[in-house]
């Protein structure tokens, strides 16, 4: 993940060196050769990363995710008049 302050409703999800690796326009070729001169690394980020997919980003997730979102909304602005 390219190191950033934003954040997505699946961070909540992800560990460094699980699930990905956090990386800048300086490290990222340091990073790169991590991954890839590791099969290990690589292996484990691939199961981790699957795991998010599954769990967290798959079309039902983000359904859920979406209409939550929405449902939170509607409450905060509705005026019940």
């Amino acid at each position: 993940i390219w190191d950033h302050p934003a954040q997505e409703h699946y961070y909540a999800g992800l560990e460094e060196g699980r699930t990905h690796l956090v990386f800048n326009a300086t490290t990222a070729v340091e990073v790169a050769k991590q991954i890839t001169d590791n099969y290990r690394l690589a292996r484990r980020l691939r199961e981790g990363a699957a795991d998010v997919q599954r769990e967290l980003v798959c079309a039902d997730c983000l359904h859920g995710f979406l209409l939550e979102t929405l449902k939170a909304f509607r409450a905060h602005f509705s005026t019940n008049l």
